[in-house]
């Protein structure tokens, strides 16, 4: 199954879904059904999902995301010895010693401590005996024949396309996880990767059947549905990969347990979220920030507390734990992530998502323009003109983000329990650009709302809406992401504006005596 088909595959899904959430409102039949639907959703979406993992007609070996696990297996297995910023240069000396007939020293890699600049194969060799000092006579045998596997698996990447990522740049926590399984290792790195690579697909399905346990079917098979069915989550890009779904699995739990009521163990979702991937410290901050906006918050704050202190012991119990993992020259490995993120968030990449993306997009410098260039023999820097066209129009995206943050700090005024962590997601959209996958995160929504069948049908259109963009705009990455910014951001305020037009209805509902309503 190619990736056109997959996109095909879950825009029907996704059109089936809306269909049948407006059958649902007309015919009894469809009500009852209800979940029997869901689940054949579901199972189809499953079918399509796992279509791509793909079985290689050689070797009969299924399909690895090779480049994305060689640097969350190799580079968190050797974090002691590499950190974040010696894997590209410790892959180097290996290739050289394994094979130097074919070692091309003319070849660049990125330079992990300066993502911006690049550096010639050849300097790195200055450097040969300094780098494998770092390693024991053993584990630099056993660092050579990992990378001998990822060398052989991914032959025509190997030297040009996969030394110029940004390198192994997880948390320490997830340094921790993923290295402590990757030195575990039985039975070698091939057979514990084809162990390995399903590890996300099951947990992804506990969590669903864990979350219909606590929160009804409903809850679990949508959750379940629009994480299969979502296009900026395609198994093509990221499937085959190694546990790149802790943060997100550990923020779904997070959100199930504080709709259930159990705060500690909210809490300790929330916190471990943060600690594995950074970015979703905005969900907990979200909901202190509605507690604390709330006419209520006196009320919130009493209810949420055991919530708060929950996630403030576990992010500092595990941030103190993690920061003694191995790391070379004794730097403290949360200090060298901080850095990682601010000298990331600096750089763009043409598949991001956020409400800024749209603002840095023209076709003069898309990447159509580069690969003419390209082919003229001119350069196009697409990095350096992206960044001067956003800051032209940076006032207007100023505008764009104080108007979707001022709706986002009115509805945090009238939001009930799980709603403030959908203020959250509003403002990681419109202040922070992260990588279109993260955007599995779309699957979190129906679990914010208490089974608002206006929300699913809304998200459901929004979802077939990109996957619509993704076939029209094909492979030019700039442009399909800018229009699919545009679209997340129209699904965000849409589903503001419904649950704001139901917190109106619920006032206007309330007895006028005066009493207090839930919070």
């Amino acid at each position: 199954m190619t990736g056109i088909e997959g996109d095909m595959v879950r825009l029907g899904l996704l059109v089936a879904l809306v269909a049948a959430c407006i059958g649902r409102a007309r015919w009894p039949a469809a009500e009852r059904q209800w979940h029997r639907i869901l689940g054949l959703l579901v199972a189809i979406g499953l079918f399509a999902y796992i279509g791509f993992v793909r079985v290689h007609p050689d070797v009969g070996r299924i399909h690895i995301h090779h480049p994305d696990v060689y640097h969350y297996y190799v580079g968190t297995k050797y974090f002691a010895e590499l950190g974040q910023a010696g894997l590209y240069e410790a892959t180097v000396i290996a290739d050289f010693e394994d094979d130097p007939a074919r070692f091309r020293p003319e070849g660049t890699i990125r330079d992990l401590r300066d993502s911006a600049r690049e550096i010639r194969r050849s300097e790195v060799l200055e450097h040969r005996e300094s780098i494998r000092a770092r390693f024991a006579p053993e584990r630099w045998q056993e660092f050579k024949a990992d990378v001998a596997y990822f060398r052989a698996a991914e032959p025509e990447r190997w030297t040009t396309m996969i030394p110029r990522d940004h390198g192994y740049n997880g948390t320490p926590l997830t340094t921790w996880l993923l290295g402590t399984l990757a030195n575990w290792s039985p039975g070698g790195i091939e057979r514990f990767l084809a162990f390995a690579v399903w590890l996300d697909l099951v947990l992804v399905a506990a969590t669903a059947g864990m979350i219909g346990a606590l929160l009804g079917a409903e809850a679990g098979l949508l959750f379940a549905f629009f994480w299969l069915a979502n296009p900026l989550n395609d198994y093509d890009f990221t499937g085959g990969s190694f546990l790149r779904y802790n943060y997100f699995i550990a923020l779904a739990l997070g959100i199930a347990f504080q709709r259930r009521g159990w705060g500690i163990a909210s809490g300790v979702g929330l916190a471990a979220s943060a600690l594995f991937r950074i970015f979703p410290v905005v969900f907990p901050a979200a909901l202190a920030a509605c507690d604390l906006l709330h006419p209520q918050r006196r009320a919130r704050w009493r209810r949420n507390r055991s919530l708060y202190a929950a996630a403030l012991a576990s992010a500092v119990s595990l941030g103190v734990a993690t920061s003694f993992i191995p790391a070379p020259a004794g730097v403290n490995p949360w200090l060298r992530q901080l850095q990682v993120v601010s000298a990331r968030n600096a750089l763009q990449s043409p598949n991001g998502i956020s409400l800024r993306f749209p603002f840095l997009y023209r076709a003069e410098h898309d990447l159509r323009a580069v690969w003419a260039a390209v082919e003229k023999g001119q350069t196009l820097d697409w990095l350096a003109e992206t960044t001067r066209t956003f800051e032209q129009r940076r006032p207007y995206y100023a505008l764009a983000a104080a108007g979707l943050l001022g709706l986002a700090l009115f509805f945090a005024r009238r939001t009930r329990g799980t709603d403030a962590f959908f203020v959250g997601l509003v403002a990681l959209f419109a202040t922070i650009t992260i990588s279109h996958y993260y955007y599995c995160l779309l699957a979190l929504i129906p679990l914010m709302f208490d089974e608002d069948r206006r929300v699913t049908q809304t998200l459901g259109i929004g979802l077939a809406a990109i996957a619509i963009a993704g076939l029209v705009v094909g492979p030019v990455l700039d442009l399909r992401y800018a229009v699919v910014s545009a679209l997340v951001g129209a699904t965000l305020v849409a589903i503001l504006c419904l649950r704001l037009r139901a917190a109106n209805r619920r006032d206007a509902q309330r007895p006028a005596s005066g009493t207090s309503a839930r919070a």
